[in-house]
């Protein structure tokens, strides 16, 4: 919980943040699983509340979760999925038909 908070503070700090979660995953692999897994459920429901007050939570969360996936704790399937999820928002576009025959 409190690593998900580095989210509010400035960006710089966001790299330093995603680094410890990957060193600390090889230590306790299932605290990376449970920490991205919370990271995405955070993503989802502030993606459902529209409030103007929290884009920038939103933001630096979104930018924590794309340092995840450099440092390579996020799969490029989750990684597209959640992207295509954040366009998709508030939209009704289809999958494109390449992404849903790969899975």
């Amino acid at each position: 919980g409190t690593i998900l908070k580095a989210s509010k503070f400035r960006t710089h700090c966001l790299p330093l943040a995603a680094h410890v979660v990957v060193r600390l995953t090889e230590y306790y692999p299932k605290f990376g699983t449970r920490f991205v897994d919370r990271l995405l459920e955070r993503i989802e429901s502030d993606l459902t509340v529209n409030d103007s007050r929290r884009q920038q939570k939103r933001l630096g969360q979104c930018r924590l979760f794309g340092f995840l996936f450099s440092f390579r704790l996020v799969d490029r399937y989750t990684y597209f999925d959640t992207l295509f999820l954040i366009i998709n928002h508030g939209h009704s576009l289809p999958w494109p038909d390449h992404i849903a025959q790969a899975n």
